[in-house]
């Protein structure tokens, strides 16, 4: 009788009290600190719709379980939001209302199966906050593990008052000039790729190769192979980094896209690095010597009908060269970095540091121009560099690299001078820089296949080159405190053993 009154008095204390433990070995259901912090501090509030089709028999198991695992997610989400977050779940079954609303968020129904039958089975997601709405059309099962950036990204879609700016620094071409309007289209210079699919979703504004200042407002920053970049320019990068600013750099020590006759003659071509920056940052790329790898050696024709596999000409894989828990690359296939650069170092105190594309074990660094058409063998020859960095992204308050202050210009006066005096001496806030040691990366011809389909040209994927870029932007445009957040690791667990 005694135990069954403490037993009956636990239960009238602790009826009220939700408990809640992730017992998980991976942590599956545990937000990132960075998502906890941004839906606590969103200015408005976002509600959530989930829309998934019940009572179909022909779903499979499976699928069943990972919408379980998804509402799990999202019931975290909002309850961790400090009531910013509200999540509403609808079964849109045929000629309801639910459907019609899923429908007008765009939601894409799948088929299941049935022979002669719509494709009627819904499982996506809208948020809405006020006037906006976004939404994902699909939740992917095969995307879970970027479920939590996926949903924290759709939240900024919703909350975010404009579209993001983006400048834009380059020695080559990315932007294409202003043409005459009395030019026949076929005559027009195009943007590269990369820059029309960014002015998509941003507004790209080009920044001169001499800046002395970064425009103010911006929400990062593309430096694209920046051969001849002065001091003054450098130092313009140093103080944008340090009152917080996000940096994309693509440095080459051999662009081929450069040496192109429509770019610049190949023998005014040369190298380009950031290294009078990343040297306080910890890194450095040696800008003579390129990394060769046999790993990761691609085909190339050299005309003639011969072709023969280049180690500098670096076709990367995932599960070999991306990090498979980065949200930028993790759901990449292959990357074509042809002569590409390496970094090397160590990351200044204050400073993240995570690779993100990298090389083979048995990669090694040899002199750019002598492995231009260089053949297999010759990769003996090069200094070991196993795991060579490509892409790397340091985060955190970056060091200055003009602890003396600005670069005084050529004929300044002391008037001059003093009027240069409120230069930042250490960072306000964090920084990102993310530094690619390729520029061709960006390049159509490296990137896609142009098609012409009935007098208009489209252009097919040949790798993840655009959506690596544009991943990254992506990134770097958001919250800052989701930069970095992990893929959520797997959620199927397998008896390997008896697999085995």
């Amino acid at each position: 009788g005694v135990v069954l009154g403490i037993l009956a008095a636990a239960n009238l204390l602790f009826a009220g009290v939700r408990w809640r433990k992730d017992l998980t070995a991976e942590k599956l259901y545990t937000l990132s600190p960075g998502t906890v912090e941004m839906v606590r501090g969103l200015d408005r509030p976002v509600a959530l719709k989930f829309y998934f089709t019940k009572g179909d028999s022909s779903v499979p198991g499976p699928l069943k379980n990972y919408v379980q695992r998804t509402l799990d997610f999202l019931r975290e989400l909002s309850a961790r939001s400090g009531g910013n977050v509200t999540l509403e779940v609808f079964d849109p079954q045929p000629d309801s209302d639910a459907e019609e609303w899923a429908q007008r968020y765009g939601l894409a129904a799948q088929a299941t199966g049935r022979l002669g039958m719509q494709p009627d089975l819904y499982l996506g997601l809208a948020a809405v906050s006020g006037s906006r709405e976004a939404a994902i059309p699909f939740l992917d099962p095969a995307a879970e593990p970027q479920m939590e950036y996926l949903v924290a990204r759709l939240i900024q879609e919703v909350v975010r008052e404009r579209r993001p700016r983006i400048g834009l620094m380059s020695s080559l071409p990315a932007l294409a000039e202003p043409a005459s309007p009395f030019l026949p289209p076929a005559r027009r210079a195009a943007d590269w790729l990369f820059a029309a699919e960014l002015k998509k979703q941003c507004d790209v504004e080009p920044v001169p190769l001499d800046a002395e200042e970064i425009p103010a407002g911006l929400d990062a920053l593309l430096v694209v192979h920046p051969r001849g970049i002065g001091d003054r320019a450098l130092f313009a990068l140093d103080q944008y980094l340090l009152k917080g600013g996000r940096l994309l750099a693509f440095v080459d020590p051999l662009c081929l896209r450069e040496e192109q006759n429509d770019v610049a003659p190949a023998a005014s071509a040369g190298p380009s690095d950031l290294n009078r920056l990343s040297r306080a940052w910890g890194f450095e790329m040696d800008p003579t010597r390129v990394v060769a790898d046999l790993a990761a050696a691609t085909p190339v024709s050299l005309g003639a009908g011969r072709s023969e596999r280049l180690p500098a000409w670096l076709s990367l894989r995932a599960g070999q060269n991306l990090d498979r828990e980065e949200i930028a690359t993790g759901s990449l296939e292959s990357l074509m970095m042809p002569f590409a650069g390496a970094f090397a170092g160590k990351p200044a105190e204050g400073l993240d540091l995570r690779t993100l594309v990298f090389a083979s074990s048995n990669a090694a660094v040899l002199d750019a121009r002598q492995m231009r058409f260089a053949a297999v063998a010759n990769t003996r020859d090069g200094t070991p560099a196993a795991g060579a960095a490509l892409a790397v992204r340091l985060a955190g308050r970056f060091p200055t690299a003009f602890p003396d202050g600005p670069p005084r210009p050529a004929g300044a006066t002391n008037e001059t001078e003093a009027a240069t005096n409120g230069w930042l001496k250490v960072a306000e806030r964090d920084g990102v820089a993310v530094l690619v040691a390729d520029a061709d990366v960006l390049a159509d011809e490296y990137s896609a296949r142009s098609l012409n389909v009935f007098g208009q040209v489209l252009h097919q994927p040949i790798n993840d080159n655009l959506n690596f870029t544009l991943n990254l932007v992506e990134q770097l445009t958001g919250d800052l405190a989701l930069v970095g957040l992990r893929s959520r690791g797997t959620f199927e667990h397998p008896f390997d053993r008896v697999l085995a």
